[in-house]
């Protein structure tokens, strides 16, 4: 993955959870799918890991992770892959 010209490297969690927001651009999807999807269940610490691995996203996609543009949070829905700006995905998101 690219932000700009620069390439990103993602975790595999990191890379899963941006695969399934992109293939589900501008549809907010809850805490509950995306633990579902990205780490084939939920327990105690899914709430919390889904959070850093969003954090950590933005951290990485965005200009200002404290005002994404990329990876949004839909209150009381979830997380959305809705970018203001196209950034490049020139990788597949799938782990190699």
């Amino acid at each position: 993955v690219f932000r700009d010209t620069e390439e990103v490297r993602l975790s595999n969690s990191e890379r899963k959870l941006l695969k399934v927001l992109v293939e589900n651009e501008g549809t907010p999807l809850s805490a509950s799918v995306l633990s579902n999807r990205v780490w084939n269940g939920r327990d105690e610490k899914s709430d919390a890991r889904l959070a850093d691995a969003i954090c950590s996203l933005r951290n990485k996609l965005e200009e200002d992770p404290q005002r994404p543009e990329i990876i949004h949070t839909v209150w009381g829905k979830g997380y959305m892959f809705h970018p203001v700006r196209r950034i490049a995905v020139h990788r597949e998101l799938n782990p190699a």
